[in-house]
């Protein structure tokens, strides 16, 4: 019997190249990061305004508490976060953010994220809710967006019979 593989595309490959992102495993510390892409909180008042006129169906949240957003339940307010429910959406704000020079802080649904308790004075993308289908696309290859926990498609993939994944059962 043929062993089948899986394959999983996600829209955060694309997001990853044009930010510079180097995509985690495990647990990634933001504090490291912090300082390097800070925009000045002036600059929000303004980036926020836009947003909103430019993407009225955005889900965009304002000092946002990290801890809302992390397993750990740790984190201070980031300045703005934005949740897209597509992939055209996902990609209309990231190259909206890139024009404005704005490097945004992409997470996925949180887990393994330690946030420092200090505001975070970033532009954060959440890759959750809506963006977390997956889809048949060959007899042995899905189409997972990136907002999928893995324990939810490493099931998913066990129910189509599909192998490899098996490890990532226990991964949130």
């Amino acid at each position: 019997m043929r062993q089948r593989t899986w394959n999983v595309l996600t829209t955060l490959t694309l997001i990853t190249t044009w930010f510079d992102i180097a995509p985690v495993s495990a647990v990634y510390f933001i504090k490291c990061a912090v300082a390097q892409v800070e925009v000045k909180m002036e600059d929000f008042v303004s980036l926020i305004k836009e947003l909103r006129t430019r993407f009225p169906r955005l889900a965009l949240l304002e000092n946002e508490p990290m801890k809302e957003h992390c397993s750990f339940k740790i984190g201070g307010e980031a300045a703005a976060m934005a949740m897209p429910s597509s992939i055209e959406e996902t990609s209309q704000l990231c190259l909206f953010l890139h024009e404005k020079g704005v490097k945004p802080l992409i997470i996925g649904n949180g887990t393994n994220l330690l946030v420092t308790d200090k505001p975070l004075r970033r532009f954060v993308i959440k890759m959750s809710d809506g963006m977390s289908t997956m889809e048949r696309r060959k007899e042995t290859e899905i189409f997972a967006l990136c907002g999928i926990s893995l324990a939810r498609l490493a099931t998913e993939c066990a129910h189509l019979s599909l192998s490899g994944l098996e490890f990532a059962h226990g991964i949130p």
